[in-house]
């Protein structure tokens, strides 16, 4: 019987080991947190009566990967309702934000010749206003969490192409938290035998010989894991990490094959404020000035902190998350929570025309997570550079029937950076691994 070791209890790993053991294969999951889950992560808060995530929330589209796991009372999937409002000429009104985001993506499907940046395709559309130049380079810099002068047209082709096959224009959440779905995948890898090992540190893997050799560490001792194969799930930040930085993994030989798939791709950078309120005073005339905001799914601004929030209309609860995109996150990175928070809510007022004295006299909590400072993940999820388009797929290419590479950044059909993705991706290494 084939033993694998899995590095990472992330949705990639935890899929991959579910798959492997329901095969009749001896699987070890091997995770650096205290926790299981990766970069999705469900808490919960008294104040409110919904899960409240830190990382992963979205279900972009009706995608198979994850709807096959629906379970009546364990894991139900609410659809996103409501109204979408921007803020334009010092006022908040309804918008059409995707819509002209759309026209612009459907002209870079049109681009022909070598792959050029978004940047630069934008500074070549000399007929757009403003306005809809504006809100594409929030997009790109909030949902890609790229910096537009880095990432690549056809990297973003590869995106818009994958979103409209799965009719992606349709969002859904898991109604008890992505959380429900990591506790059932683990319960299920349990009965099987899968055997779990939390606040492992993976210092080196050794593929050099008959097996694959891991070492690990855990409260200061070294342990080892041996298998006849290793599926790397860890973020393309750890694999491209130098020695001496908390994470780093040496590959013994070197992973030489996917240094240009690294190079090619980038960990973008988003960070989010959960808030939770006494009661949702956005919709309260009194308050706000106006009674049109009750159903409000997306709020849009030019805040150079958060310009963009959401509710979970149409559950109706008093929350607002916040999203800061890539360039204003790295400068929030780091900084102490109590002062990111304080940003938020500042920028919510701001954003709402009222006082940030009234914003906080409604305040309760708040929950925020520092992707990008986290040793483990150092960002939120990946996109690809100029030209780099198919390192997506280069990453997740396995090498010598021993090293097999799973994760949302080696998802190559355009469904990176997402959950279903990176389930996808777990798909493909089981499969692989079966038939070596």
């Amino acid at each position: 019987m084939k033993r694998i070791t899995i590095l990472g209890a992330g949705i990639a790993g935890l899929t991959t080991a579910l798959h492997l053991a329901q095969a009749g294969l001896e699987v070890d999951v091997i995770e650096a947190r205290d926790r299981i889950g990766g970069r999705i992560w469900t808490v919960h808060d008294d104040a409110v009566d919904a899960p409240i995530e830190l990382g992963a929330e979205f279900v972009h589209g009706k995608v198979e990967q994850l709807f096959r796991y629906a379970m009546p009372g364990q894991i139900d999937f609410d659809e996103g309702k409501g109204s979408f409002w921007c803020e334009e000429d010092n006022a908040l009104k309804l918008c059409n934000f995707f819509d002209q985001v759309d026209d612009i993506l459907e002209r870079m499907k049109k681009h022909n010749g070598a792959d050029i940046s978004a940047q630069d395709f934008l500074d070549q559309q000399r007929d757009i206003d403003d306005r809809k130049r504006r809100r594409t380079t929030n997009y790109i810099k909030g949902f890609h969490a790229a910096d537009p002068g880095n990432i690549g047209v056809a990297a973003i082709n590869l995106d818009t192409t994958a979103e409209e096959q799965t009719d992606s224009d349709r969002t859904f959440r898991i109604h008890q938290g992505y959380g429900a779905l990591v506790d059932s995948l683990r319960r299920q890898c349990d009965r099987l035998g899968v055997k779990f090992y939390l606040n492992h540190v993976v210092t080196r893997v050794d593929w050099s010989g008959e097996f694959v050799r891991v070492q690990s560490t855990h409260q200061g001792n070294s342990i080892e894991f041996s298998g006849d194969a290793c599926v790397v799930t860890l973020p393309i930040t750890i694999l491209k990490s130098s020695p001496g930085t908390t994470g780093y993994v040496e590959f013994r030989p070197p992973l030489a094959e996917k240094k240009d798939a690294l190079d090619g791709l980038v960990m973008g950078h988003v960070l989010r404020v959960a808030i939770v309120f006494r009661e949702p005073f956005w919709s309260n005339a009194a308050i706000v000035g106006r009674n049109d905001l009750a159903d409000m799914k997306f709020l849009f601004s030019d805040d150079e902190w958060f310009p963009t929030w959401w509710t979970l209309e149409p559950r109706r609860v008093p929350m607002l998350t916040a999203w800061s995109p890539a360039g204003a996150s790295e400068r929030l990175s780091g900084q102490p929570r109590d002062e990111v928070i304080e940003v938020a809510k500042t920028s919510l007022a701001k954003i709402l025309g009222i006082s940030p004295k009234t914003v906080q006299g409604y305040f309760v909590s708040a929950h925020f997570h520092d992707w990008i400072s986290d040793p483990f993940s150092r960002g939120a999820y990946s996109y690809a550079r100029v030209g780099a388009a198919d390192s997506f797929r280069q990453l997740g290419l396995p090498l010598a029937r021993k090293l097999f590479f799973a994760g949302e950044a080696t998802e190559h059909t355009g469904h990176h950076a997402t959950v279903h993705g990176a389930i996808a991706s777990a798909d493909r290494v089981a499969t692989e691994i079966l038939v070596s």
